[in-house]
């Protein structure tokens, strides 16, 4: 993880606050690629993500 990660990370505009999902989205974001998973809540937040 990287500052720009860091930063991404605390301040997102989250849907739900499960801080363990935080990084790997504010990642994905921050480096230009699609998060694929099969978390709902992950699904619902706004960024790079995919249903698998």
């Amino acid at each position: 993880m990287t500052s720009p990660h860091a930063v991404a990370s605390a301040n997102p505009p989250w849907i739900h606050e499960d801080p363990f999902d935080r990084p790997p989205i504010a990642q994905a974001s921050v480096g230009g690629i699609t998060l694929s998973t099969a978390d709902a809540p992950i699904l619902r937040c706004p960024g790079p993500v995919q249903r698998v």
